[in-house]
């Protein structure tokens, strides 16, 4: 009997990318807006309690919504669907993360592309508290199970806002399915991590 995959926002990006590798070894238990929508969130229903998952993968995103829907949507409703199911998780529960909420990088700055010294700007800081929240969260999870909980920064894809970029979501997908695979996952949990598997200092 194959074991279960849970996947938010599986159905584009690097949710449908992570579901098309996972399909052939397990059942994909996708939640898109049609069965879950984070915006309005309220209760878990009882078809996602009553499972076993091997993995779930929290992704799902949005750079729509502004502020207080934001943060429900990116975070706090996904959290506490992650929390309703935390014991019915046998492998890893994994954040899909960004490091737009790295506090490091927000003070200290990172190169930009003339060599200078720049930072995270105001114009999305709500996106980027909602994506800090998410890591703190498993942080703090992964000090409560037994199983790993992983941060994950996928970097920069293609996606709706930017199709233009050459990495596409599988490009992503492929090295993270590598992680969670390895035998010694356990090391990574309550780390932020780059989907490559390199440690970053959050």
């Amino acid at each position: 009997m194959r074991s279960n995959v849970l996947i938010t926002g599986h159905t584009r990006g690097l949710g449908e990318a992570l579901a098309n590798l996972y399909k052939s070894t397990h059942n994909i238990i996708g939640v898109s807006t049609s069965e879950i929508d984070f915006l309005t969130f309220s209760k878990t229903p009882k078809f996602y309690l009553n499972n076993i998952y091997d993995y779930v993968i929290i992704n799902a995103r949005s750079k729509k919504h502004q502020w207080a829907d934001l943060m429900n949507i990116n975070c706090v409703n996904q959290v506490r669907f992650a929390l309703d199911i935390k014991n019915n998780i046998n492998k890893a529960l994994v954040f899909i993360t960004s490091r737009a909420g790295n506090f490091t990088r927000t003070y200290r700055g990172f190169k930009g592309p003339d060599g200078s010294r720049m930072f995270p700007g105001t114009n999305q800081i709500d996106y980027s508290m909602s994506k800090a929240a998410l890591t703190y969260a498993a942080v703090c999870i992964s000090r409560h199970v037994s199983y790993p909980v992983i941060a994950i920064d996928p970097g920069n894809f293609a996606n709706q806002s930017n199709p233009e970029r050459d990495t596409k979501p599988v490009d992503i997908a492929i090295p993270i399915k590598k992680l969670l695979d390895k035998s010694d996952l356990k090391k990574y949990s309550g780390r932020l991590v780059r989907y490559t598997g390199e440690f970053l200092v959050w």
